[in-house]
């Protein structure tokens, strides 16, 4: 048996109707939340691979000719 220093006695006007009701708002907004998170890491992740396609990594020190021969002056011996 609760006190009755325990209850909080705004909430006893509250039915159990209401109360599903705005539960179930809450769980929308968290999937909601959860579907934009998502969605966004999804495009994030896809337009990075495509980046890593377009720009592959260049070892620039295996290809000394290339730079001798357009960066004039430099020393990449």
């Amino acid at each position: 048996m609760s006190e009755p220093t325990d209850i909080i006695w705004e909430n006893r006007a509250i039915t159990n109707k209401t109360r599903v009701i705005r539960r179930s708002i809450v769980y929308l907004v968290i999937l909601g939340m959860l579907f934009i998170s998502g969605y966004a890491i999804f495009t994030l992740s896809i337009t990075s691979l495509g980046l890593k396609l377009k720009y592959p990594p260049k070892d620039c020190l295996s290809d000394k000719g290339f730079i001798k021969a357009n960066y004039k002056g430099s020393e990449a011996d």
